[in-house]
């Protein structure tokens, strides 16, 4: 339906009636074209309207997240399961200049070990230093680590290292903290 051009005289449009113009609308262009109002506003906006098709978009808006119910099962002993996660940019950066945080924990005994690191990539560097302290301070090896899918646990020298030493990587979904929460407490 085109518009007449502004103007105090009024124009006809040939061949086009104002209510049979109404009556081809249907009701779910009638919503969309309206930004997407409940039925009842619909309904007074646009008397002729009686329904409005399912509209994705609008159960898309209302949709939200499941809780999530997974637990982890308990683990055998120091050291099989080790969570982590890398915090920052710190600012403003410590004295010496670290603007990252490296948090390992422990899942049998909840024990956090904390490294200061500058760069993300020195993630590697942290992970080496505490799986050799695991093993000289216990005397076993970490079987598991879980982390949350960052791209500092994803660098191929991380991944010959781990490979190395038989270990098995758990990579949790992105951007779901509820599916590494032994990691994410104590931020």
């Amino acid at each position: 339906v085109g518009l007449p051009p502004p103007s105090r005289r009024r124009v006809k449009i040939r061949g086009c009636d104002t209510e049979l113009a109404c009556v081809l609308i249907s009701g779910g262009k009638s919503h969309n074209r309206a930004a997407h109002p409940g039925i009842e506003v619909l309904k007074r906006m646009f008397p002729q309207v009686s329904s409005v098709p399912f509209c994705g978009a609008c159960a898309l808006s209302k949709s939200n997240p499941q809780p999530y119910k997974g637990e982890l099962p308990r683990v055998p002993y120091v050291g099989h399961t080790i969570h982590s996660d890398l915090l920052g940019r710190i600012s403003p950066p410590s004295l010496g200049g670290a603007k990252y945080y490296l948090k390992l924990t422990d899942d049998y005994s909840r024990f956090k070990m904390v490294y200061i690191i500058k760069n993300k990539y020195d993630t590697f560097d942290a992970i080496k230093h505490f799986l050799n302290e695991v093993k000289q301070k216990h005397g076993t090896k970490v079987k598991i680590p879980v982390n949350n899918n960052g791209g500092e646990y994803l660098s191929r020298q991380l991944q010959n290292l781990l490979e190395e030493n038989g270990i098995k990587m758990i990579l949790t979904t992105p951007y779901s903290p509820q599916h590494n929460p032994i990691s994410e407490r104590g931020n």
